[in-house]
Parts: structure tokens; sequence; C-alpha cells
């Protein structure tokens, strides 16, 4: 059985249609699922939407729900389905002719994130978003994920169907694009104040 027996205790309470377990998960996890489908859609009301469309789902078809030991991996996992089936829908649309298997939502980090809140200047702040903007979006989300979120690699793995050695991948390649880019840029900067 997985660590997280709350989770299973919260999920089987659902499963046996206790509405304080659906109260509790939306008290635990509203707050990072809404923040997450901002990233994913870009869009308050579709992340919003789509959060609340997921809780009703869960609610109404809690009797065919398969038994899960970890909640938050597989809400976020749930919410990006729906996001992204939400910009698909969108994407159809505005062009009935393009490919909507290779839609992926992009993702972009703000001032107010938690890593960039954590740097000290203005400048730091300006660089890392800099920074940031470069990386692919699976590394972009992966990024958030664990440092935001604080998902385990077998959690991101199931968020975003991959293999946990592929979560691994990117996110060390992610890293050590942000070490490399953040050092090229400060010496960058530096020449440029000397000048």
């Amino acid at each position: 059985m997985h660590s997280n027996e709350g989770d299973y205790k919260v999920w089987i309470d659902l499963k046996n249609g206790e509405r304080e377990a659906l109260e509790y998960i939306i008290n635990k996890y509203y707050s990072d699922l809404y923040y997450y489908g901002i990233k994913l859609s870009k869009n308050p009301e579709i992340s919003e939407d789509c959060i609340q469309d997921m809780l009703i789902t869960l609610w109404e078809k809690r009797n065919a729900l398969q038994i899960i030991y970890n909640l938050k991996s597989y809400l976020f996992k749930s919410l990006k389905r729906r996001v992204v089936r939400v910009l698909a829908a969108e994407k159809r649309e505005e062009a009935h002719q393009e490919n909507l298997k290779n839609i992926l939502p992009e993702f972009l980090f703000s001032v107010e994130d938690k890593i960039i809140g954590k740097q000290q200047t203005q400048e730091n702040k300006q660089k890392l978003i800099s920074i940031l903007s470069k990386l692919s979006n699976r590394q972009k989300e992966i990024v958030y994920l664990k440092f935001y979120q604080g998902l385990n690699y077998d959690e991101i793995a199931e968020v975003m169907s991959l293999k946990k050695q592929s979560v691994h991948n990117l996110l060390q390649e992610a890293i050590k694009s942000l070490r490399k880019n953040f050092f090229c840029l400060d010496r960058h900067l530096s020449v440029e104040k000397l000048k």
C-alpha cells in the first residue's frame, strides 16, 4: 500500500458518499489545482471551470471510481486531461484542419511564482524569468510540479504520462540549463555594466 494512507481513507469516504471527503478535497487541493490549471491554460476561467467539472464528476461517479493511493497526483492528472480537452475544443473552433493530437499547453512562469519570489533582487528575478522561458514546455511543467507542488518523480510521471526515468532526465536537463544560462547571463550582465 502507498505510504499516503490519509489519501486512501479520503478516497474510500468519497466512494462511500461522505460529503465531508469532497469538502476535504476542495479545502486541501483547490488552490494548488487552480494555479496549475492557470499554468496549463493561461486562463483563470478555464482553470476554474475544469476544476468544478472535475469535482462534480468525482461526486457523481464516485461509485465507479477505482481505488487510488495518491490523491494529489490523481487530481492533477485529471485536471490536466480536462484542460487539454478544453484547449483542444477551442483550437478546433479556430482551425478545423489542425491535428489536435499534438496540442500541449504552454507553461508560463510569472514574477509571483515561488522560485522567483525567493530571489533577492529584481535583477535576479528578471534573469530567472528570462532563463525559465528558454526551457521546453515539458521542462517548465516538471519544474513547476517538482518545486512548486512538491510532487515526487512517480507522481510527476503519472501526471505527465511519462516514465519515471524520463521525468528524472528532463528535470536534470532543466536544472543544468538553468544553472548554465543563469551564470552565462550573469557574466554577460556584469560585462555590460563595466562598459
